[in-house]
């Protein structure tokens, strides 16, 4: 069996971090998110996200609406003070955050998820053999074209 993939690698991730993050709030990872809250977090502050690609999120609010807090997507996180999304890809890292959250378990859990989104793909990785493969025989042949040839002589 191959490699999980990007997806499911930082489901992984967000189930084993998140639950560090804040021990004032309500955490939910990607599976056992109330439909309540990701709707709350959606009209709130997150825009439109399709439920399956939730991965997380932090309920800041008393009574589970979700409207307050941080929710988690496949390509980024947004937050309750707007900004819209950050991506997982920009390399996110918190000075601080308040006082109910975890800022080392939060920057790990941050880290964790841009190594994995910057990570190259298969397709990268298979690109850049061919590129060299293909350097090299162009090397190869430039060499050819300077030995002299038996015509030459």
């Amino acid at each position: 069996m191959g490699k999980p993939s990007k997806r499911d690698r930082k489901i992984a991730i967000i189930k084993k971090y998140l639950p560090n993050c804040t021990n004032t709030w309500s955490v939910y990872t990607y599976g056992n998110i109330p439909r309540k809250c990701i709707d709350g977090a959606l009209t709130s502050y997150s825009g439109r996200i399709e439920y399956d690609d939730v991965l997380g999120l932090i309920d800041e609010t008393v009574f589970g609406s979700g409207k307050k807090g941080m929710i988690f997507s496949c390509d980024g996180f947004y937050t309750n003070s707007g900004n819209g999304i950050h991506r997982y890809a920009d390399q996110i890292s918190f000075n601080s955050l308040p006082n109910s959250y975890n800022l080392n378990a939060v920057n790990e859990m941050l880290t964790k998820l841009y190594e994995i989104e910057t990570e190259p793909s298969g397709w990268d990785i298979a690109a850049s053999l061919f590129g060299s493969a293909m350097d090299f025989l162009q090397a190869m042949a430039d060499e050819s074209e300077d030995i002299p040839k038996d015509d030459d002589l």
